[in-house]
């Protein structure tokens, strides 16, 4: 409400305005009253009741109901949880029904409410508004109590905003207005909505505020400011032992202490911290004189047990504050300021405490002392100078107060107890669903799909068997019986018709796993026929091999036409002979048989070892010095010239080889 305000600058800078919100929810009823500027807000007072709300106009039609049933059948329908849930049901529908202006009646209706019974009856608007009064009257408290706590005059009030779905309900909204009027708010209430305001979605006002409320908070959301100053709901004291405290001082959101108004003091080792309404979050030093380790503890005052629900624990929790060992040894006794803190969330926490060792100063020396007498004199007075002190932080230990061991291992226990047993009823339930699906889906493939596969005995037998289970689910033992029991009757209901699934299955599947079989006789004895008669990549494979493939072709044929023939001569409500196992398994032989022969690898080629020449010996020393003849040489040249036909040509043959062996083998197409 204030952003969306606040930006449109219907707010001033200096001079507050205070608006009243009214909620009124499903369980609950609260009056806040706030101040706005522009940019800020601050929550002066609220005050609710929190056993009010729209519940309890549902409950008062539902008893209305159940009363008018009871009179004319004699059951009372709160005494059935399923009957309480619908009377709830049709209590907020009329509900719904009388909210707008000018209806004035409701018809209930109510099918199988309670015994196989329907129930109709009308509902007036007068009634309803007479059996309501004493709700719209508790709405006056706190709408007072707001108005008083805040301090602001009612005549002050610009506006008074209501939210809440109850807030529809046209007699809530009357009232509302006439008690403001009576406590002297101007609310004109010939306006529409009884002069109040309805700026807000009434249902989502505080989901969107919270929205806002966390955006402002993050640091990952870009929003305008808008600062919120909220009020502290109930009052919170701290309670010691071993005296009094020396001081309690507030501090601001930086930490620097603020003079003036101290904690109210409840008690001479307790001292009401913050005050109802007081703002938040906020901050106090206490200050003690301990030298040894001590508990401090957090409660709510006993002017806040009223608003609590009852039965409630007031302490909130407790700190037990450290001190070093050497503390003890001294003979002062030192101080240590602790600091509670009342954070934005609403929680009480010590941020910290610390050691307050004052800083001695040294005495001077007597010729400054002589020096500085003469000036005093003629000096006026210097106030006193304020002690130092050295901060020294002490460490805190928090306890806080709730469940003990024992009892969160109870409740630990207990909700193991309860998933198991909600896991073991969802389980029932579905065990349940199975057993009746399964004989409304059996009885229609009877008399369907599968009526061709079931004989005129086992037709006859199976509907027997489901219409038992049905009047055994439905009208016998069966509607809360164990899981086990369920798994049983299906089972035995599956073994009846278990046949004639059987044999439906096998009559759709035959002709594909037939169809199979023979593409597979058929791709061996193409490559019989074409592959490994024609092409050089089989001819290592030898005949023996082959033969074992044709054979094994025509064994898998024979035996097929065999079967099929044997097939052929029964109905289909008989058990097959020719079954889609025994043709996956013939197939699976037929592959076991050729595929090894078909893929058999070629052999390696034979590589014939290179035969070492041997060394030529070294020759002698005086030989590679000496020089050739002359006549030697020129018998070599003559050898050289004159025998260059042979092995010239020789030399030729054997280049043209080489360069054959380089051209590419032509490769078989298949391969």
């Amino acid at each position: 409400y204030g952003i969306f305000k606040s930006a449109r600058g219907f707010f001033s800078a200096k001079k507050p305005q205070h608006v009243a919100f009214l909620d009124f929810g499903q369980s609950s009823f609260s009056v806040t009253i706030a101040s706005y500027v522009t940019g800020k807000l601050t929550v002066v007072a609220a005050a609710h009741d929190r056993n009010l709300g729209g519940r309890n106009f549902d409950d008062l039609i539902a008893k209305k109901i159940a009363a008018a049933f009871k009179a004319k059948h004699g059951d009372d329908p709160f005494t059935n949880p399923k009957a309480r849930m619908k009377l709830m049901d049709a209590a907020e529908k009329a509900k719904k029904t009388l909210s707008p202006a000018g209806v004035t009646e409701a018809r209930i209706s109510i099918e199988c409410l309670m015994n196989d019974l329907d129930f109709n009856m009308p509902f007036k608007l007068e009634e309803f508004v007479t059996d309501a009064e004493s709700l719209l009257a508790a709405m006056a408290t706190p709408i007072m109590q707001a108005l008083t706590q805040s301090g602001i005059a009612p005549a002050d009030l610009g506006t008074v905003e209501i939210i809440g779905g109850s807030t529809r309900l046209g007699f809530v909204k009357s009232r509302m207005a006439d008690i403001l009027i009576g406590c002297g708010v101007p609310i004109d209430k010939t306006a529409m909505n009884n002069g109040l305001g309805t700026t807000m979605n009434a249902d989502e006002a505080v989901a969107r505020g919270t929205a806002w409320q966390a955006a402002l908070l993050s640091t990952r959301f870009r929003v305008k400011e808008f600062q919120v100053i909220d009020a502290v709901t109930y009052p919170v004291k701290l309670s010691w032992e071993g005296g009094e405290a020396s001081s309690v001082e507030e501090t601001n959101e930086e930490g620097a202490e603020e003079e003036g108004e101290k904690a109210e003091s409840s008690g001479a080792g307790s001292a009401v911290l913050f005050k109802k309404n007081e703002a938040t979050p906020n901050a106090k030093k206490v200050t003690f004189r301990r030298s040894k380790p001590f508990t401090v503890e957090a409660s709510y005052d006993e002017a806040a047990l009223p608003d609590l629900p009852a039965n409630i624990t007031p302490t909130i929790r407790t700190f037990t504050i450290e001190t070093p060992s050497e503390v003890s040894t001294q003979e002062e006794v030192p101080k240590i300021r602790v600091n509670v803190r009342h954070n934005l969330h609403g929680i009480v926490t010590v941020s910290s405490a610390q050691l307050m060792e004052e800083i001695k100063e040294e005495p001077k020396p007597e010729e400054e002392k002589k020096d500085t007498e003469g000036e005093a004199k003629d000096a006026s007075e210097e106030p006193p100078k304020k002690k130092r002190f050295k901060k020294v932080d002490l460490p805190v230990t928090t306890s806080v107060v709730g469940m003990s061991k024992p009892r969160l291992e109870a409740a630990v226990e207990l909700e193991v107890k309860m998933t198991h047993q909600d896991k073991v009823i969802e389980e029932t339930n579905r065990a349940r669903n199975d057993v009746e699906s399964y004989i409304y889906s059996q009885r229609d493939e009877i008399i369907g799909a599968l009526a061709p596969f079931f004989t005129s005995d086992e037709k006859e037998s199976q509907e027997s068997a489901l219409t038992a289970a049905e009047d055994w689910l439905y009208y016998g033992d069966g509607y809360d019986a164990q899981k086990s029991i369920y798994v049983e009757k299906l089972r035995d209901l599956k073994q009846k018709g278990e046949k004639a699934v059987f044999r439906s299955n096998e009559a759709r599947n035959r002709e594909t796993c037939i169809k199979t079989l023979k593409q597979s006789i058929e791709d061996y004895r193409t490559w019989l026929k074409g592959k490994a008669a024609n092409s050089k990549d089989f001819a290592h494979i030898t005949d023996d091999e082959k033969t074992v493939v044709r054979n094994a072709c025509a064994d898998a044929e024979t035996w097929l036409f065999a079967q099929l023939e044997s097939q052929g001569l029964l109905d289909q409500n008989v058990d097959p002979v020719l079954t889609t196992e025994a043709i996956g398994i013939r197939r699976r032989e037929l592959v076991d048989k050729c595929k090894p022969v078909m893929n058999k690898p070629k052999p390696k080629p034979k590589v014939e070892e290179k035969k070492e020449e041997p060394e030529p010996a070294p020759e002698a020393a005086a030989d590679s010095t000496s020089t050739p003849e002359p006549e030697a040489d020129a018998k070599s040249e003559e050898k050289t010239e004159g025998g260059e036909g042979k092995e010239g040509e020789e030399g030729k043959e054997e280049t043209a080889e080489a360069k054959t062996d380089d051209l590419p083998v032509p490769m078989d197409e298949d391969k």
